[in-house]
């Protein structure tokens, strides 16, 4: 018997759904790293900020102002490049386990039907 147009075209429709799916959720992925980036810098600003701020006057006729800001711009830089992208790829690798798995039971089940 002759398929349908939908029919036909349903395979296209889930496709389609799960790279709509896929690319939302890599997006909203990317802008949680992003946040939480953000936050941690900040954070982190706000305690070296303090630090320095509450050193005593021999920390800074000891230490030169472009050393301590040399600090502060690389360790401000590196929470910025690492974080992000470090928490980007643990939970893309933890959605991909997932995606896996439930291909994994999806498949295994119907072969245990099937038999």
């Amino acid at each position: 018997s002759p398929r349908s147009r939908v029919e036909e075209l349903q395979p296209l429709y889930l496709y389609l759904g799960l790279s709509l799916g896929s690319a939302g959720t890599t997006m909203l992925i990317l802008f949680l790293a992003a946040h939480t980036s953000w936050r941690a810098s900040g954070a982190l600003h706000a305690q070296l900020l303090d630090a320095v701020l509450g050193a005593r006057q021999a920390f800074f006729d000891a230490t030169a102002v472009g050393r301590i800001l040399n600090r502060f711009t690389r360790d401000t830089n590196t929470i910025d490049e690492q974080v992000g992208w470090t928490l980007f790829h643990s939970v893309l690798q933890l959605l991909e386990l997932l995606s896996m798995l439930g291909v994994l039971v999806l498949v295994t089940r119907t072969f245990a039907l099937a038999a």
